[in-house]
């Protein structure tokens, strides 16, 4: 369930699984999972006990699963529909489930794998979205005349880490082969199965690099905002461990993941000013102020990721030293 012309500040996911079981999957708002769970009940034959499951759920949490899980590997459309909720309409589609109950730390290296997997069969698929490039709007600069300290942490980020952004314009423009990706690749999209991960809502799908959904999952899903920003490296090593096991990454897809992350906290940071959206201009100036203090500390590898891409080369000896000068000779110096 995806908000029509709104941004997805809250929003749900439906599934109903036929067989063994029914499920409610909700992502967003309790009020508007039981909106939906009324339009869903008005067009798929809920039984009593899970309907009262379901609403208990809703009503108990903000968001997260509900009612009777039932594993469903081959998910299909039920129907679709729309809805009116908190002002907006609200495209609703049910499909049967894809998920799996089993709770448990999440295996990072294989939703690298998974991801990886995802993106080989879009590949093949033959699908053609050339219609729907990756593009992104850029926020508004500052008003001139305002002081370094009225500028927005996000604005001096893209200016301290402008050539991460420019060598991303640059390698997608002119280097970079683009094929079908998701588009939309953060944890509410991506549901744990028995064999590993499963994706849904693919109503974002583009043609881009590949490399765009592991910088979305990066950038949204591996920074914890606190009283201090901590951002996951080991977690963020696993996961791209697991896609290079199964679809490698090249160097400049590595400098391209790092411009991309920027540009989708700047993005962050843009839709937060647009739609009045405090949480994302906060989250947003948190994360540029985690990547201002990492331009000191470490500007050669950001993410951590660039030894998995392209481990560092043995140090030169004297043996393997180029002369200083004509006839130079390194062993009689």
């Amino acid at each position: 369930m995806s908000p029509s012309g709104e941004t997805a500040a809250s929003h749900a996911v439906l599934a109903a699984s036929h067989g063994s079981g029914q499920m409610l999957y909700c992502h967003g708002s309790g009020r508007v999972a039981m909106a939906a769970m009324s339009w869903l009940s008005s067009r798929v034959a809920w039984s009593a006990p899970v309907r009262s499951r379901a609403r208990a759920a809703c009503t108990r949490s903000p968001g997260g699963p509900a009612a009777c899980r039932a594993v469903c590997h081959c998910p299909r459309t039920l129907g679709t529909g729309s809805i009116k909720a908190g002002g907006c309409t609200l495209t609703v589609q049910v499909c049967t489930w894809i998920g799996s109950s089993a709770a448990g730390k999440p295996d990072m290296r294989r939703l690298g794998s998974c991801l990886a997997a995802l993106h080989t069969e879009l590949e093949t698929s033959g699908l053609d979205f050339s219609d729907r490039r990756l593009s992104f709007e850029r926020a508004e600069p500052p008003a001139v005349g305002g002081t370094d300290q009225d500028l927005p942490p996000w604005y001096i980020a893209r200016h301290i880490w402008r050539h991460r952004i420019m060598a991303w314009l640059h390698l997608q423009a002119q280097v970079l082969p683009a094929q079908p990706v998701h588009g939309d690749m953060h944890w509410a999209n991506i549901v744990p199965t028995s064999s590993g991960f499963g994706f849904i809502d693919f109503d974002k799908v583009m043609s881009a690099p590949p490399v765009f959904d592991l910088a979305k999952l990066i950038a949204t899903g591996f920074f914890e905002i606190g009283a201090k920003v901590r951002f996951r490296e080991q977690l963020v090593a696993q996961l791209v461990e697991g896609y290079t096991a199964r679809r490698s990454l090249t160097t400049k897809e590595g400098a391209a993941l790092e411009g991309l992350a920027l540009l989708l906290n700047e993005e962050t940071a843009r839709i937060g000013m647009v739609y009045g959206v405090d949480t994302y201009r906060e989250q947003a100036a948190a994360v540029a102020g985690w990547w201002i203090a990492r331009r000191r500390r470490r500007a050669t590898n950001p993410l951590g990721i660039r030894d998995l891409l392209d481990p560092a080369p043995a140090p030169l000896v004297a043996d393997h030293q180029l002369p200083l000068w004509p006839g130079h000779d390194f062993a009689s110096s």
